[in-house]
């Protein structure tokens, strides 16, 4: 941000000026400003019947320091301009190369994140491939107890079939002794 030194001098108004300026708040109508000319220091009435002073000497110390001043600050402005813009330019670099590391940094975090979602859908994958295989097994084994059930059934009832069949042939025999 630029500031202003303000200078300070011995100046007095002599006389006002009139200067006619519009007021855009009133349609238009000319309306004066009242301006008071400075002139040095100096007491020095022999020229306040003239309207303008002439400049001071150049030999003046007061002038020379008030040159001076100018100088210094007129200087100080430059190289405050100067300064703002490498620091500007310095900023702006900056900001690129932030944005730069961010967009590599968001980059970088997308294809991790890729990386883990394809581990992960792998593990599932296998997971459920062994869920399938497992309940394959199962189903197969399932297959398996119940053929063995029919199997152990038929057998069963061969047996007890078998069972009456000679305990029926036995009851006719004491039937027909008898």
């Amino acid at each position: 941000m630029l500031s202003l030194k303000i200078i300070q001098t011995s100046f007095k108004p002599t006389k006002p000026a009139v200067i006619p300026s519009t007021d855009s708040r009133s349609s238009g109508a000319k309306k004066h400003s009242l301006i008071w000319p400075c002139r040095s220091g100096k007491s020095d009435d022999s020229n306040s019947g003239s309207e303008s002073s002439p400049p001071p000497s150049e030999g003046d110390p007061r002038w020379q320091e008030l040159l001076a001043q100018i100088a210094i600050l007129e200087t100080e402005k430059v190289r405050l301009a100067d300064y703002l813009d490498d620091q500007a330019a310095y900023l702006t670099q900056f900001a690129k190369e932030a944005n730069a590391e961010m967009d590599a940094i968001a980059e970088n975090a997308f294809k991790d994140l890729d990386e883990a979602s394809a581990r992960i859908m792998e593990s599932m994958d296998s997971k459920m491939q062994e869920y399938e295989e497992s309940a394959e097994k199962n189903r197969q084994e399932i297959a398996k107890s119940d053929k063995e059930i029919a199997d152990f059934e038929s057998e069963f009832e061969r047996s007890k079939n078998e069972g009456m069949f000679f305990k029926s042939l036995g009851s006719q025999k004491h039937r027909l002794i008898l």
